[in-house]
């Protein structure tokens, strides 16, 4: 479904710019911000480009989506300038099929004329996949932007080795650390020795570096502590919508979140909930789309809680918030099956790669009953200890434990 529809959302106005800003650590102020695609699929609701883009690029029709949100960031930062709003750099990511399309040089710096923008403002975001064939080609196109004022940053410096064997044939102006290396800081000492090692080569080198995926007040600690100064992440916001991002810009700078933000409810429960101390494994699939059963496989999610009327569950997998499409969710507590089905009543991003979901369940009276029975008798369980732990439950956070499980 998603294939066939992706060919028709940018005639339907349903791909949109998001932009997250990149803050200057010590200062607070907006220096840059990435361009980052959304879908807003008419049946799915909001789809992350990781999701659709692989698609995009099997069917080459990722070159399309490239001057698409080329045109769309020409045609924001025109408005941003004439608005006389503070001038930034504004990354655009490029994939290494658009970068082997022979007119894509002609392509960037025509639009950027088109819009009368200096280049100057472009940082052009390349992964390692773009430097393992075709190299003197891929490094002459580079040095040919660089020369009209196009910045170059090189995406997840760290998890591949393509990168130094470039640094020394081409001026590189930023490399982005991989956002697995400051997630993994306090798990692993070796990731901390690796990481402080990698920010000082950088340093060395006298490339500019940009940290990815600041979750947490610990990473942008340990960030500062080894003068790392320009970062990204969802403490300081996480992507926003053209006209949100135009209001943050407006202020010139970006603060940490002293505190994540309580979610606030989204209904008034009619039943009670049961909210376990630990996260109760389970697996979900699609049941029904729009009436029509469907037989997809499993994905593996975690329960926070849950109770006669629904569930709110933890997963690195997006979902769409339909009625029309309903969801199957398997557990085991005290030793029983627990089979229920329900459909998204609401979402929220708790980090860049997790996932938050409540569900209304669609259940009968004898259901809801027999759920009722063993809800009780977790609570009395959970009243006399507080590590009850009969049942699916994990002792891994939600970020380790889809890291090391699936």
């Amino acid at each position: 479904m998603l294939r066939k529809d992706l060919k028709k959302a940018i005639d339907k106005d349903e791909l949109k710019v998001f932009y997250q800003p990149m803050v200057n650590l010590r200062t607070q102020d907006i220096v840059a911000c990435e361009a980052l695609l959304r879908w807003e699929h008419k049946e799915w609701g909001m789809i992350s480009p990781k999701e659709f883009l692989a698609m995009a690029e099997e069917t080459e029709f990722i070159v399309k989506i490239g001057r698409f949100i080329m045109e769309e960031v020409c045609i924001h930062y025109r408005n941003w300038m004439d608005k006389g709003l503070a001038p930034i750099k504004v990354s655009i990511n490029y994939s290494s099929v658009q970068f082997f399309q022979g007119d894509h040089v002609e392509s960037i710096l025509t639009m950027m004329e088109k819009y009368q923008l200096d280049p100057h403002f472009l940082i052009l975001e390349i992964s390692e996949e773009v430097f393992t064939e075709e190299l003197p080609k891929v490094l002459q196109d580079l040095k040919t932007l660089q020369s009209h004022g196009v910045e170059i940053a090189v995406d997840n410096f760290g998890l591949g080795n393509a990168t130094l064997n470039f640094l020394k044939d081409l001026e590189v102006d930023y490399l982005k650390l991989d956002g697995s290396f400051l997630q993994e800081l306090h798990r692993h000492e070796k990731t901390a020795i690796i990481t402080k090692n990698l920010i000082r080569m950088i340093q060395e080198l006298r490339i500019k570096m940009v940290a990815k995926k600041i979750e947490v007040r610990e990473q942008l600690d340990f960030l500062k502590d080894h003068r790392v100064f320009v970062g990204q992440g969802f403490l300081y916001s996480k992507p926003l919508p053209y006209e949100d991002f135009e209001v943050l810009l407006s202020s010139k700078k970006c603060f940490p979140k002293i505190a994540k933000e309580e979610r606030p409810e989204k209904e008034r429960r009619k039943y009670f909930r049961v909210k376990f101390t630990h996260l109760l494994e389970g697996d979900v699939t699609i049941q029904e789309i729009q009436g029509r059963k469907v037989q997809v496989g499993n994905t593996k999610m975690l329960i926070k809680n849950m109770g006669p009327g629904g569930l709110c569950f933890i997963s690195n997998i997006r979902m769409p918030i339909e009625k029309d499409i309903q969801l199957q969710f398997k557990t085991h507590l005290l030793e029983e099956e627990i089979v229920v089905s329900g459909h998204v009543v609401w979402s929220e991003e708790i980090s860049s790669s997790i996932l938050e979901y409540g569900v209304s369940f669609d259940v009968d009276e004898e259901k809801r009953t027999d759920l009722v029975r063993i809800l009780n008798r977790v609570q009395i369980g959970l009243r006399n200890n507080v590590l009850f732990s009969e049942g699916s439950f994990v002792s891994d956070t939600p970020f380790t434990y889809f890291k090391y499980h699936m």
